[in-house]
């Protein structure tokens, strides 16, 4: 870590320990009663592990072999995907003619629903293919056609991926269909048709689109046959929580962790169904779980750079702090983003650093330090901004935030600064947000309403991600401004769509029972501000909070 980073590591750790201190997460979430501190991290050799739900099939192999190329399927379903390419590797120093034990690679090397794939790994794909090419004529029938259709999703050269992509899919949709009843293959068919048409249902939420409906066909046909797919419930969640009926996958979350229970990922995706029916405690919870289950591999496994290089750990932290801030908890807020920049590495590509950094500005909380620290990234620098803005904005007099705005947008304007992508938006999101909060402050509500209505129209078509690119749903603050220039119907209309993706939302909720009681809605008013309050868990303050 560069000194510069050094110096917003330790700045951010002193910002968020000193408004809420309180015990080690590690400490009151570990079930084998160690601490993140504890976990080693010199690399060892790889070993079997069990609790990781289900996966692989009979491959020709040796004995000895076999179980690492399961334990591969395992890990790569569970998007361990680091720990999945070690087994693969394992398996292949066990038995170097196995050919499938080189298809996992290239397979464990693929897109998922929460990455694409890099150019490198692209590469290295191919060359595991190549050799299970090479070394096919030993295998199944079924196994070769698998080789020959993966071969079809790594044929392209450059960017343009679509035509493989879909290849792919059509290949194992037809595979699939040759061997009716064979789960792993529709759930690999139901994959790759979620890899290739990534936006699944119609605007409405309700309709899916054509690729969205085979993925949803193929894997509610495997769930009808095995409840306890774990592979299938994993997709089935990521297919229907992007939809308006999340709680299709229901059913099924009650039992994954029970299934997988060290499997991080899959503990963790109940937290995806909680979060989009606004069970946001739930959610938080959950993480928790997942937490303990990534620092119980840590401590077995000792995969190489600890827990803070692990990915699923970055994104079980980070889900669970932005379920605590959407709950109020300001207490889990800070804990969970303390103990994700103690253990993970900090720098401007990790994973959910910038959670941390919305924890601080929700807390309302300055970094310690007065000036922006030198580090070299623009967008570090204006989250850096932003979380010092959000402060001040806090503060009795509110002063100093034009000076904070003015830096962030000459960060916007520098050579270096992302010019797309989420970095950008987030950056050009941070800009409107503060803009829009410094005009309602001082009554400027029509002003405030026009830079909100920007800002909610830019997170609205902001690409999907988990948990969401903003922290929190800036439609509600634009409900919130239409009441404060006394327009309750307009507000009404704001809130009621912020509702729809961001379902109990506390906040949102107190919004729409004042806007109900402008309305001369009494009852409706009540139930909504009991609701809001039985869902908070940040004390008496959602009652005595500004409205944005």
């Amino acid at each position: 870590m560069s000194a510069p980073l050094r110096g917003l590591f330790a700045a951010l750790l002193a910002a968020l320990y000193a408004v809420v201190p309180c015990e080690p997460l590690a400490a009151q979430v570990s079930h084998a009663g160690h601490s993140a501190e504890a976990a080693p991290t010199v690399p060892q050799p790889p070993r079997l592990v069990t609790g990781h739900g289900s996966g692989g099939f009979p491959v020709r192999a040796t004995a000895d072999a076999q179980p690492w190329f399961d334990q591969g399927m395992k890990l790569m379903h569970a998007y361990n995907l680091q720990e999945s390419l070690k087994a693969f590797a394992e398996a292949q120093r066990r038995d170097p003619a196995c050919a499938m034990c080189f298809w996992g690679e290239a397979l464990a090397l693929g897109p998922t629903v929460n990455y694409e794939m890099a150019p490198p790994a692209h590469a290295q794909a191919k060359a595991a293919l190549a050799k299970a090419v090479a070394l096919a004529s030993a295998e199944s029938s079924r196994n070769r056609a698998l080789i020959e259709a993966l071969a079809l999703r790594y044929a392209f050269e450059g960017t343009e991926r679509g035509p493989a992509y879909r290849a792919y899919a059509e290949a194992m949709e037809r595979l699939a269909r040759e061997h009716q009843g064979d789960g792993d293959l529709a759930v690999l068919a139901a994959d790759a048709r979620m890899m290739t048409d990534r936006n699944w249902w119609e605007r409405d939420g309700m309709t899916p689109r054509a690729g969205g409906a085979k993925a949803l066909g193929l894997l509610e046909e495997v769930l009808k046959r095995n409840s306890s797919q774990t592979a299938a419930i994993h997709l089935y969640i990521h297919l229907t929580e992007r939809s308006a009926r999340p709680e299709l996958a229901e059913p099924y979350v009650g039992r994954l962790a029970a299934l997988a229970p060290r499997a991080s990922h899959l503990v963790h995706m109940a937290s995806h169904l909680y979060y989009r029916l606004g069970r946001y405690s739930e959610a938080k919870r959950v993480n928790r779980r997942a937490i303990a289950a990534d620092e119980d591999y840590a401590r077995r496994a000792r995969p190489e750079g600890g827990l803070g290089a692990m990915s699923t750990f970055a994104h079980n932290a980070y889900f669970g702090m932005s379920a605590a801030i959407l709950s109020g908890d300001t207490a889990a807020a800070g804990e969970l983003s303390r103990y994700f920049l103690a253990a993970a590495p900090l720098g401007e590509r990790t994973p959910g650093w910038t959670y941390p950094i919305y924890a601080m500005a929700y807390i309302a909380s300055p970094p310690a330090a007065d000036a922006a620290p030198a580090v070299p990234a623009p967008f570090l620098k204006a989250l850096w901004r932003y979380s010092r803005a959000a402060a001040k904005l806090s503060a009795p007099d509110g002063s100093g935030i034009e000076a904070e705005v003015q830096a962030l947008e000459s960060l916007l304007a520098d050579p270096a600064a992302p010019k797309s992508g989420s970095h950008r938006i987030t950056m050009e999101l941070a800009a409107l947000e503060l803009k829009a909060r410094s005009a309602f402050s001082v009554g400027r509500y029509e002003e405030a309403a026009q830079l909100f209505a920007g800002a909610a129209d830019m997170q609205d078509s902001a690409p999907t991600l988990d948990p969401p690119l903003w922290w929190y749903p800036l439609r509600r603050s634009l409900a919130a401004a239409h009441l404060a220039a006394g327009r309750p119907q307009a507000a009404q209309a704001e809130i009621e769509k912020t509702l729809i993706k961001w379902r109990d939302d506390p906040v949102s909720l107190l919004i729409l029972a004042r806007t109900q009681r402008a309305l001369g809605r009494k009852s409706e008013a009540s139930a909504a501000q009991k609701k809001a309050v039985r869902l908070w868990h940040g004390g008496p303050s959602l009652l005595r909070r500004p409205l944005i």
